[in-house]
């Protein structure tokens, strides 16, 4: 893949046969560097996108749940059928399952509801702003981390002891660093990101969709049920699903003093996404991210994205994830070169 394809390209959809909830995937779907299934945010923007084509406009995303059931094939188109569950005055349920060679492969479930007018109590309201965010110039272009931490300094070497996503050839560990170089999301990461030796209990970083994506609304009918395109302010919440799954579950070993891509595998289990507002997600968004669980390979990330700008929370994401270590004396030594392993 294009690095630089355009999320709307990469995620449009097309109806099957005129069907209004029957959708098919236009571009086939990717897998990650070093990955051999679909990315995960792949299936949970498409899910959203698919059912919001089936909603009138006056209706937003509030939640989204779901599950990965078998991981997706990127070698084949995926198809969507959006099942409605539910349509109320004000709120409208809808459930999307994914399917491949006639397999369920991955099902969501996703709450709407009607935009609301001016809310007379909002003074009142819990808004979950943050008083300050960390300075913005304390955390570093991922691709000049990747390239000072992973590629220099001899540091290669010690990665592809420990990790699968540096056996292949350099041409496959290029595509990693031609991802934050390019991709469609930018991150600053903290100075410690790839190889962190201190006790964390809190990662923080800031990140972006590289493209331009509108935040006006369109005129339209708000009673209208039409496909969401891509300068449609309903595209950010498309975008976001796309980027909360990226450096989820890969976190993890930050908050073990281990370095990054040092899981022997790593599937994800389930996916939630609560919508608080509308992400900006062509502007600077603050992540924090936490490891609350880790046991007997399943791990939970809670994840809260803020507005930069206004401080305040536009989404909160939780992953669960099945990820296998080997021993963190193993790893580490490995990490080292200790002849002795």
């Amino acid at each position: 893949m294009n690095s630089s394809t355009k999320l709307h390209t990469l995620l449009k959809l097309e109806r099957l046969n005129g069907a209004p909830s029957r959708f098919r995937t236009t571009s086939k779907p990717k897998a990650p560097p070093g990955a051999k299934g679909t990315f995960g945010g792949i299936l949970v923007s498409q899910s959203l996108l698919a059912s919001m084509q089936t909603v009138p406009i006056a209706f937003r995303p509030s939640s989204l749940h779901s599950y990965f059931l078998i991981g997706g094939n990127p070698n084949h188109h995926i198809e969507y059928d959006v099942e409605s569950l539910r349509a109320g005055k004000n709120f409208i349920h809808k459930q999307v399952k994914a399917y491949q060679f006639n397999k369920l492969i991955f099902i969501s479930t996703i709450l709407f509801y009607r935009k609301p007018k001016p809310d007379k109590l909002h003074a009142l309201n819990k808004l979950g702003k943050l008083q300050e965010l960390p300075p913005f110039d304390k955390f570093y272009p991922s691709t000049q981390l990747f390239e000072k931490d992973v590629l220099s300094n001899g540091n290669l070497p010690k990665f592809k002891r420990i990790s699968s996503v540096f056996q292949g050839s350099d041409e496959e560990t290029e595509k990693v660093r031609e991802r934050f170089e390019a991709g469609s999301v930018d991150y600053r990461f903290p100075n410690n990101f790839f190889v962190n030796q201190t006790d964390s209990d809190q990662l923080d970083y800031y990140l972006r969709v590289r493209e331009d994506i509108g935040e006006e609304e369109l005129e339209q009918d708000e009673n209208e049920v039409s496909d969401v395109s891509e300068n449609d302010a309903r595209f950010n919440y498309i975008a976001f699903a796309y980027l909360s799954d990226s450096y989820v579950l890969l976190s993890l070993p930050y908050f073990h003093k281990l370095p990054l891509y040092s899981h022997k595998f790593s599937v994800s289990l389930d996916h939630t996404i609560y919508f608080h507002q509308l992400p900006r997600v062509s502007k600077w968004m603050f992540a924090q991210l936490f490891n609350p669980r880790s046991y007997h390979d399943k791990h939970l990330i809670l994840g809260h994205y803020y507005d930069r700008e206004s401080k305040s929370l536009v989404a909160t994401i939780t992953q669960e994830g099945l990820v296998a270590y080997q021993e963190k004396d193993v790893i580490m030594s490995k990490f080292h070169g200790d002849s002795k392993l």
